[in-house]
């Protein structure tokens, strides 16, 4: 597998020595099979993933979240996966702890909590 990640914080000597090529944003979307989010809540990454960023991303891709519930969009990703843009997702956390009955990602089949 090529690991192709968005890090501003890790310098290209780093991401080599792991065996990860480092590139922008907007670059890895349209490229990834599988988009792994692994970032802290900040203003700036808050909804990072919602509809015109899942708009981006290859057709057919997995989602994972094991970071943060706020980084997504929960409607967006919902209409995503409806659609068949998004393939799966696996979620861990959920923009409301613990996520409401009327969470649209607790109904679908192609997502694993």
């Amino acid at each position: 597998m090529e690991v192709i990640a968005f890090d501003p914080f890790v310098s290209e000597e780093v991401a080599r020595e792991l065996g990860v090529t480092l590139v922008d944003l907007e670059d890895l979307l349209p490229e990834a099979d599988y988009v792994t989010l692994h970032t802290a809540l900040l203003p700036a990454t808050t909804g990072m993933v919602n509809a015109q960023s899942i708009s981006q991303m290859k057709d057919g891709v997995i989602l994972i979240n094991a970071a943060r519930g706020k980084l997504i969009d929960d409607a967006a990703l919902a209409e995503a996966l409806k659609s068949g843009k998004v393939k799966g997702a696996a979620i861990d956390v959920y923009q409301q702890e613990p996520p409401p009955p009327d969470n649209p990602l607790l109904e679908l089949p192609n997502v694993i909590t």
